[in-house]
């Protein structure tokens, strides 16, 4: 079986990860992507990639998707509603909010959708429990609690009213 070794560079640190999985690597396509680019069939042949592919993410971050990429399987929309983030996702559920963020967003960036899901699922079960003010200072939107920002009748956010000061007339 052929061997593959990239190495990638997270901003906050000078250590390099090694990926060598190739099963964790077709899970990632951006990565994928970057190495099948030059219709070089890294599947087939060694593949080394000498230079570290530099992400500007936290390193914490890449460790948490590598360390749980493989467990986390996506919650499907009839179980969401049964399913206990802290018994599914135990790990994730323990970080903090400002923790879980750069995992969603560097698994987003890589594709890992999947996973990105499953970080999207914990993160919005910790913001049910939140206060207003707590998620509009996590989504860093501005908040004015005199402002009426649902539609009653259909029950979305008016982004308008959520980006606009309220007036004193309401």
């Amino acid at each position: 079986m052929p061997s593959c070794e990239i190495k990638i560079k997270f901003k906050d640190s000078n250590e390099l990860i090694t990926l060598t999985d190739a099963e964790v690597i077709k899970k990632l396509p951006v990565i994928e992507r970057a190495i099948s680019c030059s219709d070089f069939d890294w599947e087939e042949k060694d593949f080394k990639m000498d230079q570290p592919t530099g992400l500007d993410f936290p390193k914490h971050a890449g460790e948490f998707l590598l360390a749980h990429l493989d467990k986390y399987k996506r919650v499907s929309h009839e179980e969401a509603s049964s399913v206990n983030p802290a018994e599914r996702f135990p790990e994730a559920y323990a970080l903090s909010l400002d923790q879980l963020r750069p995992c969603l967003e560097l698994a987003n960036y890589l594709e890992a959708i999947d996973f990105m899901h499953c970080m999207g699922f914990v993160i919005a079960k910790k913001l049910e429990k939140c206060t207003v003010e707590e998620c509009a200072a996590f989504f860093g939107v501005p908040h004015d609690p005199n402002a009426n920002y649902f539609d009653e009748s259909s029950g979305y956010v008016q982004v308008s009213a959520a980006n606009q000061p309220s007036s004193s007339n309401a």
